[in-house]
This record gives C-alpha cells, sequence and structure tokens, in this order.
C-alpha cells in the first residue's frame, strides 16, 4: 500500500514543479535581461565626488562655532553617529547624524537649527550646483521611483528641481539638510525602467512600503525553493 500512495504523491508533486518552474524560468528570463541593462545603465547615483563638486563655498573666517554649541542646539540626546560639515546657501552648516531617524543640521556660524529650506532656497541650492542651467522646480516629493531606497529618509522631505539642461536632469534637494542628495538624467530614467526597476521589483507603489516589498521577495524565494525542491524530489524517483 506504501507504493502506490507514494506514487500518487510523487505524481501529484509533477503539476506543481511543472507550473512553478514555468512561472519561475519566466522570472530568470527577466532578471538576465534586466541585468544586462544594469550592466551598462545602474540605477540613478549622485556619487561623492559629484557632490563634493557641488557644494558652495562658505566663509571659513565666520566658521564655526564650537561643536558643543551645535550639538545642544540639535536637540539630540545622544552623541551621533557622525557628524559632517558643509555648505548650504554659502554657510557653513554642521550635520548630525544619529543612530536612528531623520538627520539634523545647525548652521555652523551661528549655531542655529537650519529651518526647512522652502523651495526659492532650494532653487538656489541648484544654482550653485550647477551655475550653467536655469532650474525650476517640479515637487516636494514623497518617495518617488527615484528616490524611494531608504538612504534617502534621513533628508526627507526632498525639493525636486529640474535644471532644464540637455541631459534632462532632475535633483534632489533636501529640506533638512540643505544638501543635493540625488540626480537622474532621462537616460537613466528611461532604461532603468526596464533595468533595476524590473530588475529588483522595485515598483514605488511597492517599494515605498518596505516591509510589503520585503515579503513579496521572501515569497518569490519560498516559491522557487520549492520549485528546486520538487524538480530534486522528481529527479531522483524517475531516476
Amino acid at each position: 500500500m506504501r507504493r502506490p500512495r507514494a506514487g500518487m504523491l510523487l505524481r501529484a508533486i509533477v503539476p506543481v514543479h511543472r507550473y512553478l518552474g514555468i512561472g519561475m524560468c519566466l522570472l530568470f528570463a527577466m532578471w538576465f535581461a534586466t541585468g544586462i541593462v544594469m550592466v551598462f545603465v545602474p540605477y540613478p547615483n549622485l556619487s561623492e565626488e559629484e557632490r563634493l563638486h557641488g557644494l558652495g563655498p562658505f566663509d571659513s573666517v565666520a566658521c564655526c562655532t564650537h561643536l558643543s554649541a551645535a550639538f545642544a542646539a540639535s536637540g539630540l540626546n545622544e552623541a551621533p553617529q557622525r557628524v559632517r560639515v558643509t555648505a548650504a546657501l554659502k554657510r557653513a552648516v554642521y550635520h548630525f547624524h544619529p543612530w536612528q531617524g531623520s538627520v539634523v543640521s545647525v548652521y555652523a556660524d551661528t549655531a542655529q537649527p537650519l529651518p526647512p529650506l522652502t523651495v526659492t532656497q532650494a532653487l538656489a541650492v541648484a544654482r550653485e550646483y550647477r551655475h550653467d542651467t536655469d532650474p525650476s522646480p517640479i515637487a516636494q516629493t514623497e518617495p518617488d521611483q527615484w528616490n524611494v531606497p531608504n538612504r534617502f529618509d534621513a533628508y526627507r522631505p526632498l525639493h525636486r528641481i529640474a535644471l532644464n539642461d540637455a541631459d534632462d536632469t532632475q535633483i534632489y534637494v533636501s529640506a533638512r539638510s540643505g544638501e543635493i542628495v540625488h540626480d537622474t538624467t532621462r537616460v537613466e530614467r528611461g532604461w532603468n525602467y526596464f533595468g533595476a526597476v524590473s530588475h529588483w521589483i522595485y515598483p514605488t507603489a511597492l517599494r515605498k512600503n518596505w516591509a510589503l516589498w520585503d515579503q513579496v521577495v521572501w515569497w518569490l524565494a519560498l516559491v522557487g525553493m520549492v520549485s528546486a525542491a520538487s524538480g530534486v524530489v522528481l529527479g531522483v524517483w524517475r531516476f
């Protein structure tokens, strides 16, 4: 009696393996094709060199108040993970990065907290970044397709600014720190819908809910494991 039951069970696994395998093969084909796109057009990223190149000057004579005074003005209750000093609107600014939560920025010359940047101020930051352009505001944006990764959470909200150049460059200026934290071009945006966005299963509606996106990836991994395990079982049985 055991052998017929085992045979029935194994025969029941056949359609499971077949149809899961078809679905996973289509998914792997998509990953292969989109991976090729990613080799040539990676996900948009503002490099450290580009970010530093775009920073404006600040008055080194007026800078800076003692770091302890700036830290007291930040309102943080514990020592930050790191501290940076950069220029924002031609003034030196301390940026305190807590272990959790958003960056806190304080003017280095007065030890006063940096107020949220207005659209006009964000445009001024864009003009300092690229003097050869005539920037215009697009939106103060919630997570969109190009700033949805978690690494931008500490800098939100972000002003999205169009530089109106030949590459149709768009930059994201942090309203919290006064810094440019990201940029994209028309080519990067166009190709990455067929590259990283598809490869990482990264549509905005899904990815902005990190827990949901994480669950989708885990379930896809589970489906792949079931498909592979059932194939091993059937292979041994057939052998």
